[in-house]
């Protein structure tokens, strides 16, 4: 079974709809992207690459249960806008995990074992 220590890489994917409104990436080595906001009205489209310090941040808010929710998941009956959520994981090794949410935006979102970047956790990746 993973474990948070054997992360190396963290990314989030939100799309609301058709639209991409997140995307993040965090690597051990500092390489870090960030596109969007995460509201279904985001209007950010420019990918920002760089380096910095938000994946010792990140890691550190994977709790072990959530490496438990890895596969797809998705609401039965969505209710709004289709919202899929993917946060994935590279291992050291370079194997890759991921969990998928599919919900809507009038929804239950995903099971609150999962962990994806709140807003202030988001403003970390900014430069």
């Amino acid at each position: 079974m993973q474990q948070p220590k054997d992360v190396v890489a963290v990314f989030v994917d939100l799309r609301v709809g058709e639209e991409q409104v997140l995307y993040l990436m965090a690597a051990e080595d500092g390489t870090t992207h960030r596109m969007g906001t995460g509201s279904e009205s985001n209007a950010e489209r420019d990918l920002f690459v760089g380096s910095g310090t938000a994946f010792p941040h990140l890691k550190s808010q994977i709790a072990a249960n959530l490496l438990q929710w890895l596969g797809d998941y998705s609401d039965p009956s969505p209710k709004g806008k289709l919202c899929r959520l993917t946060i994935g994981f590279r291992l050291t090794g370079g194997g890759e995990v991921a969990s998928r949410w599919e919900y809507g935006t009038q929804s239950q979102s995903p099971a609150p074992e999962v962990w994806y970047p709140s807003r202030e956790e988001r403003s970390c990746l900014a430069w």
